[in-house]
């Protein structure tokens, strides 16, 4: 099953609290404007130990390791939303969206089941 993550959606609250089961996919959106975006940064977790997931500098490119799950929407129309196909426990925790160093969207995803 395919979460598609609005904050009217029964599946994130307005904190951006996101509970998933194991195993699901979830898409978390984070649209830029203008769609002409020249950084966009997806990091998992907090600092100090953040993980870069997805960097428009770095070839736009999905890190190797995390290819076969994870990936970005990327049309033309601004839309980097972050899709992360089936949820392990690892997956849990924060993820934000940057354009330019300005925060766009944080989530907290929780994994159940």
């Amino acid at each position: 099953m395919i979460h598609l993550l609005y904050a009217t959606t029964a599946f994130a609250d307005e904190f951006g609290n996101v509970r998933v089961y194991h195993r699901d996919d979830v898409i978390l959106p984070c649209h830029v404007t203008p769609t002409t975006a020249t950084n966009v940064t997806w990091l998992h977790k907090e600092k100090p130990t953040s993980s870069l997931i997805y960097d428009i500098y770095l070839n736009g490119l999905i890190y190797k390791n995390l290819r076969h799950r994870f990936s970005i929407q990327d049309d033309a129309a601004g839309d980097y939303s972050l899709i992360i196909l089936n949820i392990q426990p690892s997956d849990a925790g924060r993820y934000r969206c940057f354009n330019q160093q300005q925060l766009l969207q944080t989530y907290v995803i929780y994994v159940t089941g």
